[in-house]
């Protein structure tokens, strides 16, 4: 490709866009990181902006009929919302089923009339989505100093709305029914990581976590709470180092306004003129590159490299495993950041010295690629000649695997079985199947973590971050009733959630385990009823912007004592307390 600012221009509308959406011009997310988040990190220093955050519910049921029909769902949604909103605005995809639309020069009061109006357009059109709702969050950048914390405030407020609206006396719910929501969602989350809703569960293990708890909350009710918060503060003020840099230049901004303006039309010589060619180049390589381990993403792939349906070659997924536990107990992503950069570099080093790998972004004679996909995981897509065997791989990662783990060393890589064809038309469907297998192949790994000492570790962020919830709600944190009820709705959560999974116990065995843990509960701690007073309504704030009335507590959280702002400094604390209050 001749390097000309029109031919990079072009080359760059294959990558501007979301994958199916590309006829909505609607942004991906690798977009979103290389131009939007660089222009807009100060809002200080931008115009003012609304953002319209979008969270379609219940997609999972209509996935389970076939993911092409979600995906005409998902798109004609969004092409209804568009119809409604100003012209100058502009969507993007941020995940599956999650969207954000920007409004320029658009203040919140006008924000939450484009909303009002985006949901009674979804309803009139009901019947041609499958009456798809959608839940929604307006924000403005006067609520914050930062995107990065807007979107932050929008997903906290979006998941409190979606939990209260399954309650039918959501106006009207009260300080241990936000509790429990809570507990449920860490306990949810404990669960998940350990992928116990996907794989058979042993007795053993659900004794050893009960018997943590019990251990952690028998200390909690003899001790005064005031001053036990040490570790807390020390892990609270604990801020990486790591940093990812803006793939950004002195023209991005401009350069994210022509692209904004000239969705639907295509700029002239004289405005491409503007921009130097370096400029225009440094974007292009940022948007088919990850910005973490910079290696191809699935959009290169499928535009470029398959680009020709006739076009293949073969693949090998390899995934990471344990990815949300090491987000979970580092609260910080960027120590997880580090682990699948490291994972990356490792894997590219062991293969660079027995197969050659292409790193020019756009060559005549592409050879064998390592394509970065979601959650840490990778695809290895090769010439179709290359001799390279999966079981080599797999031998591999078996040495790398046995190491010992910490929370800096706790992500491991797994492949899938073998390598399979891949083109554009079954591409989706390879991944799936790969996906599958690498999932079997993760089970021996799960069960070495569950004997290792890094679950207390993530079984106490867990537990401290649901007793911080508490202390936020309760007015008397160190009264014993107080403190007995909530253990009680903690072990109870738990005992519940164990009940769904798939378990592999012996029946008398996990009886008497089971007589004896609810004795051990009742003998430390007193079940005594307590009733706690409603909060007055004057106490909530309404998060919708519909007549539904939806209603979360307003509290004055100290977000430092929260496991959501650990590793933050002391500014974006601010930004978001900021945000929260407005």
């Amino acid at each position: 490709m001749e390097l000309t600012k029109e031919n990079i221009y072009n080359q760059m509308q294959k990558y501007l866009y979301a994958h199916n959406f590309s006829d909505l011009k609607v942004f991906s997310k690798q977009y979103f990181h290389s131009v939007v988040m660089p222009c807009y990190k100060d809002n200080t220093k931008t115009e003012p902006y609304s953002v319209i955050s979008i969270d379609f519910n219940d997609m999972q049921k209509i996935n389970q009929h076939g993911f092409k029909r979600g995906d005409e769902i998902l798109h004609d949604s969004i092409e209804i919302m568009q119809s409604v909103m100003p012209k100058d605005s502009y969507c993007i995809r941020m995940g599956g089923d999650e969207f954000l639309f920007f409004l320029n020069n658009v203040p919140k009061e006008q924000g939450l009339e484009y909303e009002k109006q985006m949901h009674k357009k979804l309803e009139e059109f009901s019947k041609k989505i499958d009456s798809t709702t959608v839940t929604s969050y307006c924000i403005s950048s006067k609520d914050s100093n930062s995107l990065s914390s807007l979107i932050d405030i929008a997903d906290s407020a979006i998941n409190v709305i979606k939990q209260t609206a399954k309650d039918s006396k959501c106006n009207s719910i009260g300080t241990w029914d936000i509790l429990q929501n809570k507990v449920s969602e860490n306990i949810g989350t404990f669960f998940k990581t350990l992928r116990f809703h996907k794989f058979p569960m042993q007795v053993e293990h659900m004794h050893s976590i009960l018997t943590r708890v019990i251990t952690s909350y028998d200390s909690f009710i003899k001790e005064d709470s005031k001053d036990n918060n040490s570790e807390e503060k020390q892990m609270n003020n604990e801020d990486s180092n790591f940093k990812h840099e803006d793939a950004s230049s002195d023209d991005l901004p401009d350069i994210h306004n022509l692209f904004v303006n000239h969705r639907f039309s295509k700029p002239t010589p004289d405005e491409l003129d503007k921009y130097s060619t370096s400029s225009l180049a440094n974007l292009l390589n940022s948007l088919v590159r990850d910005p973490l381990t910079m290696q191809f993403n699935k959009s290169y792939l499928i535009q470029y490299l398959l680009g020709d349906e006739k076009q293949n070659l073969k693949a090998l997924r390899l995934s990471a495993t344990f990815v949300k536990v090491a987000n979970t107990i580092n609260d910080s992503h960027s120590s997880t950041d580090k682990q699948i950069e490291r994972l990356g570099n490792d894997i590219y080093s062991f293969l660079n010295n027995k197969i050659d790998f292409n790193q020019d972004t756009f060559s005549n004679n592409p050879l064998n690629f390592m394509i970065a996909l979601d959650g840490g995981d990778m695809l290895l897509a090769l010439n179709p000649k290359t001799n390279l065997k999966a079981k080599d791989i797999k031998e591999y990662l078996n040495v790398q695997n046995s190491s010992n783990y910490s929370n800096d060393n706790l992500l491991r890589l797994v492949a899938a079985d073998s390598f399979r064809k891949i083109t554009k038309n079954n591409l989706d469907k390879v991944l799936i199947k790969q996906s599958e297998e690498c999932n079997k192949n993760k089970v021996p790994l799960i069960s070495n973590l569950l004997n290792d000492e890094i679950i207390d570790n993530l079984l106490s962020v867990v537990l401290r971050d649901t007793m911080s919830f508490y202390k936020e709600l309760v007015p008397d944190i160190n009264d014993i009733e107080a403190k007995s009820k909530y253990v009680h709705l903690v072990s109870n959560t738990i005992l519940n959630m164990y009940s769904t999974l798939d378990v592999v116990h012996d029946d008398e065995k996990s009886q008497n385990f089971f007589t004896k843990f609810t004795k051990k509960v009742s003998s430390v701690f007193k079940n005594k009823p307590l009733t706690l007073p409603e909060p007055s309504k004057d106490s909530f704030v309404n998060l919708s912007s519909k007549s539904s009335n939806i209603f979360v507590p307003k509290a004055t959280i100290d977000h430092t004592k929260t496991s959501f702002y650990k590793g933050a400094n002391k500014k974006t604390i601010k930004d978001r307390n900021d945000g929260l209050s407005k």
